[in-house]
């Protein structure tokens, strides 16, 4: 696989999304260069949103069918000469993110997958932070030193002015619900992936910058300033977690005690998984053993995973025995005939049925599973949760119910993922009939069975919100975990 799309299927594989195709120009790839015609483009519009309409758990979740209505007859106004899969994609995704689904995804076809893998396209080599309306450089991985520096601010991008950039950026990104954490987050994450999918990739990049002395310039950027490798290596690294003494670790999971107040615990979990059941077990044993007066909970840019997972980590932290929901409908069970699905994707339904504890919701058909928690290994001091918009699905069902039913404190930013639920569990792809790209389509929707009111569309909320600066974000503060110490010595004071 190419460096690009091996990239993207990297950074984008968290949310849930197939890494794009992205355009090269100058490379004779025909899946990536191929024109469909207005009327082709009008058709697969239709097919995608009749099938929105007739059964996507997000049709009438957060808008009228009347809004979805306009959203699409939007994108068909534009339809008005040919374009390019990608082209398409752009004008595709903003419809696609009305629903307010974030597991919801419009993916190349297999013919640009395949041809993807074999173009090199030259790539953004930044990661731009939005931070107040304005475009900050935090990194620039990969770019050739002298040219850029952290700190520096982007006015204009190939003659387009910032608030320009970031609205189309942010325009590509499914979120769920009504919130923009998660958007942003992924723009300042995936920055060059995000420019892609809105604009395309040029021969080469200018930018207006304005550094932090005030100084304006024009910068032009080509292959010949991109280290790639370095910019793939750089770009693939795992948040780094807190420093500390080393307790227990799985993968890019792990437990540490801080250097600065070993009496206080990190647990900080990049990824939720089944496989991680021992390494649960382990932590909350080590947990157990020392004088430990404070759990930190680190779900930063923590995507999501299996939901067996985060109900296995629960155990260890909610006090009273739990449920997990979810639930689909005659709606849903008619549109999976159309949906490519794989063996176990359509087996999966049948074996859902066998759960003894079933019941029927507004016309909705609901599964339960009941969980108990640990009684051996149950940690029952404060819990600390940090979130920002990259908590996401199983993560933002993980912060949700220990801020609801454990009473822990949220410190950060609104979770990406919805308070009230999210769709999720399992899903088919669409295939659009005439430029044959693949719609990522949920067909289940997990409940979360918390206390916390009407679905208004919002992610789990902070306790207690922090806010970052551009230069928290260019010196790598982490005021999350700061403000948590703040909290836990204002407890003991007391």
């Amino acid at each position: 696989m190419g460096f690009s799309s091996r990239f993207l299927s990297v950074l984008l594989s968290g949310f849930g999304i197939a890494a794009p195709a992205l355009a090269q120009q100058a490379a004779p790839v025909s899946a990536l260069t191929r024109q469909f015609a207005p009327a082709q483009l009008r058709h697969d519009l239709e097919v995608l949103h009749q099938t929105v309409k007739a059964g996507h758990l997000g049709a009438r979740t957060y808008h009228s069918p009347a809004y979805l209505d306009s959203c699409a007859a939007a994108v068909q106004a534009q339809l008005t000469q040919p374009l390019t899969e990608r082209e398409f994609r752009a004008l595709l995704r903003p419809y696609v993110a009305a629903l307010g689904c974030g597991h919801t995804a419009v993916q190349a076809s297999e013919a640009s997958q395949a041809a993807a893998k074999r173009a090199t396209p030259f790539v953004l080599p930044l990661q731009l932070a939005p931070v107040a309306g304005r475009l900050v450089v935090v990194a620039t991985p990969g770019l050739r030193p002298g040219l850029l520096q952290p700190g520096d601010e982007v006015l204009a991008l190939n003659q387009r002015p910032a608030p320009e950039v970031l609205q189309g950026m942010l325009r590509q990104v499914p979120s769920d619900g009504l919130n923009q954490t998660h958007a942003l987050n992924a723009v300042r994450r995936n920055t060059y992936a995000y420019y892609a999918n809105a604009f395309g990739l040029p021969e080469e990049h200018v930018l207006q910058v304005r550094a932090a002395n005030g100084t304006e310039r024009t910068l032009r950027l080509t292959a010949a300033d991109v280290d790639t490798a370095q910019a793939n290596l750089q770009a693939r690294a795992a948040r780094q977690p807190a420093p500390g003494r080393l307790l227990q670790r799985h993968g890019s999971n792990s437990l540490r005690l801080l250097p600065q107040d070993s009496s206080v615990a990190v647990l900080d979990l990049n990824t939720l998984s089944g496989s991680q059941k021992s390494f649960y077990k382990a932590a909350f044993r080590a947990l157990q053993q020392r004088p430990v007066r404070a759990l930190v909970l680190d779900l930063r840019d923590n995507g999501g995973g299996q939901a067996f997972g985060g109900n296995a980590l629960l155990r260890y932290l909610l006090p009273a025995p739990f449920q997990f929901v979810f639930e689909t409908g005659p709606e849903q069970r008619r549109v999976r005939r159309q949906l490519a699905m794989g063996f176990w994707e359509r087996a999966t339904p049948g074996l859902m049925s066998t759960n003894p504890l079933q019941t029927w919701q507004r016309g909705r058909h609901q599964f339960v599973f009941r969980f108990r928690p640990s009684r051996q290994l149950h940690y029952n001091g404060p819990v600390y949760v940090l979130t920002n918009g990259g908590t996401f699905s199983m993560a933002s069902y993980v912060a949700a119910y220990l801020k609801h039913r454990a009473g822990a404190t949220v410190v950060g930013e609104e979770t990406g993922g919805g308070e009230a639920g999210s769709n999720a569990m399992l899903s088919g792809r669409l295939q659009l009939p005439e430029t044959g790209q693949l719609v990522q389509f949920p067909v289940y929707r997990v409940v979360h069975q918390v206390p916390a009111g009407p679905d208004t569309g919002r992610g789990v909320l902070p306790t207690v919100p922090v806010t970052y600066s551009a230069a928290d974000l260019v010196q790598g503060h982490d005021r999350d975990l700061a403000t948590v110490l703040e909290l836990i010595a204002a407890r003991a004071a007391k």
